[in-house]
């Protein structure tokens, strides 16, 4: 599912707060877990400790100090009623003979805050308090989720930037090929015209047939203006004929192929199907295919086949060579704006032809397959 627009803000603004209050919520409820652990570690501790106390039992006693007092892994200070330092537990070496007051004094008191003291009995007499704090992880993991939310938005901050840098390039690719491809649409009917003058001056007699191909050229110029003035428009879509232009383009391609080359562009078309299209637009989109076919075949001749078949939803045009294909390490970025495996390439003919194809006509072009012998570009059009 792919997500567009205010469709993906609006999820992004739903499901953020959704993890971000799941993370706390995960965190909290570890964190009472735990307290709930030591709690009853204490509670067991206390019981141990007032029945040795009581009982006077040597058993009970050598079994809180030798098994249950090392188990307690956490801050722990055992007071008398007044508050007297009796021992202290797990506190780096701190003991009773060289606590510092100011320091004992404060512990007591945030460990108080923490827990409530557990009271020890002697008789019924209050002996002793046992004073104690979560484990020293616990205050690791209060700043856990601080630290996710933080590397969090840190790496999405570094994505938007390394998203922003990428698509300045790909802009800058974008221009420098559509100024190149402009350059060359608009050269080839303007030096035909230049030729085109220059024999009618030295044969005047035959300025009528000259006329005819100068308007041949002005007619493609005017074509070439057309289209660009379409990219980045709206475009009105009417109903056409794919047969008509693919027939058409492989015509005007088959005129232009390089002299002297054993290239055969062949169509192998059984249906006449009409969808609703811009007809300017995808004859670019399947010149500039097809010309990428006659380029794979790198001059030693070959063969273009052009195949239209139709299914219950779709309208299927596959574009066939038998050229060098395509490296594989470009599969999967042939359509980008800048890659091509020409040394002079421009690598903005199927880029173009996919933006037209995908965002103007809701279709879709895929590279099925690419090797030495055999390359196979499909586009599906919605009926």
């Amino acid at each position: 599912m792919i997500l567009k627009g205010d469709k993906y803000k609006r999820f992004l603004f739903v499901v953020i707060p959704i993890a971000i209050f799941s993370l706390f919520y995960i965190n909290h409820s570890i964190v009472i877990e735990i307290k709930e652990i030591t709690k009853n570690r204490i509670d067991k501790f206390a019981s141990l400790f007032t029945k040795a106390l009581n009982e006077d039992r040597d058993d009970v006693r050598q079994y809180a100090i030798d098994t249950l007092i090392p188990s307690l892994d956490f801050p722990i200070i055992i007071t008398t009623s007044t508050d007297e330092c009796y021992a202290i537990l797990n506190m780096d070496g701190i003991d009773c003979l060289n606590v510092d007051q100011n320091f004992y004094s404060q512990t007591l008191h945030d460990m108080d805050k923490e827990f409530k003291p557990k009271e020890i009995y002697y008789k019924g007499i209050l002996a002793n308090k046992i004073h104690y704090n979560d484990y020293n992880i616990i205050s690791i993991i209060r700043w856990v989720p601080f630290v996710e939310i933080s590397i969090f938005f840190l790496l999405m901050l570094f994505t938007i930037w390394s998203f922003m840098k990428s698509m300045h390039s790909d802009r800058n690719n974008i221009y420098a090929g559509m100024a190149k491809e402009t350059a060359h649409q608009i050269g080839t009917p303007l030096s035909s015209l230049m030729g085109w003058i220059e024999y009618i001056e030295n044969h005047p007699e035959e300025y009528v047939f000259g006329l005819k191909n100068l308007k041949e050229d002005v007619g493609r110029l005017q074509m070439v203006s057309d289209r660009f003035s379409k990219i980045g428009v709206k475009s009105i879509l009417e109903k056409v004929s794919i047969k008509s232009i693919i027939l058409e383009t492989e015509q005007y391609m088959s005129k232009r192929l390089p002299s002297g080359n054993r290239i055969e562009i062949k169509s192998e078309i059984d249906v006449n199907i009409f969808i609703f299209g811009d007809r300017l637009l995808l004859s670019w989109a399947f010149e500039n295919i097809i010309k990428n076919s006659v380029d794979s075949l790198r001059g030693f001749g070959g063969l273009i086949v052009i195949n239209l078949s139709e299914t219950k939803s779709s309208l299927e045009l596959e574009v066939v060579d038998n050229g060098v294909g395509i490296p594989y390490r470009l599969h999967s970025k042939i359509f980008s704006p800048g890659v091509t495996t020409k040394d002079r390439g421009w690598g903005i003919g199927l880029s173009l032809a996919k933006r037209i194809i995908e965002t103007i006509h809701d279709g879709k072009i895929r590279l099925i397959s690419s090797m030495p012998g055999k390359t196979v570009f499909r586009i599906s059009f919605p009926k």
